[in-house]
């Protein structure tokens, strides 16, 4: 080594200046993370039967919704990530040589040129690249989950958490009400059959006053 030290700090520093132009030309990725806390709704104490209450929330099935692919489109159709070159590769210009190159090789190989991908081919990719990009887990063995994306874009990167917890929350408003017009639908018919017996009792008291002549 001390014989060829001066070699090795020559080719050392000749590497390091080549490689030098595409470290610092690399684009630098941001992370942002939200979480959401599962926790079940007090409607869903609400039913006739204990047994048919619905099942308590599974984090894991969370999970699962978070994940789904309509939210995915949902997500992509709201933040255009289709036309965002991060996301759909055929935004990217190909370089002069490249398409040169490429082109070269299929006349030699007499092959014809290659067809534009179709718009559900791009949106597939692009949903890829979404899913490629986010990251939904559970925090440890606690009820929490832990929405994170990658992005190119700081603010692009700070949103799509927040929106995709938007959504869920939205979509389980929904169940919730839904919930709470199912109780109501049944409690409504008991409260009427209850207030019909009162009657009904009532009546009766006074049927049996006025026959026996009892004051009290």
């Amino acid at each position: 080594i001390r014989r060829r030290i001066w070699l090795i700090l020559i080719v050392g520093a000749v590497l390091t200046a080549l490689a030098l132009p595409a470290i610092l030309g690399m684009e630098r990725p941001y992370y942002g993370q939200s979480r959401l806390l599962i926790q079940q709704p007090i409607t869903s104490a609400l039913g006739t039967d204990p047994n048919s209450r619905p099942a308590p929330l599974d984090p894991n099935t969370e999970i699962e919704r978070l994940l789904a692919r309509p939210i995915a489109v949902r997500m992509v159709q709201e933040f255009h990530l289709d036309r965002l070159e991060e996301f759909n590769p055929s935004l990217k210009p190909v370089p002069a040589f490249t398409a040169w190159v490429d082109g070269a090789k299929r006349w030699l190989k007499g092959e014809a040129e290659p067809v534009a991908p179709s718009q559900a081919d791009i949106m597939e990719e692009v949903i890829s690249n979404y899913y490629d990009a986010l990251v939904v887990r559970r925090s440890g063995t606690t009820d929490v989950i832990e929405i994170g994306f990658s992005s190119l874009d700081p603010q692009l990167a700070a949103d799509i958490p927040n929106a995709l917890v938007r959504i869920y929350l939205d979509a389980r408003d929904s169940g919730v009400r839904g919930r709470v017009s199912e109780a109501e639908a049944w409690l409504a018919p008991q409260i009427e059959a209850q207030r019909e017996r009162l009657e009904s009792a009532l009546t009766e008291v006074k049927a049996f006053r006025d026959s026996s002549g009892l004051v009290s």
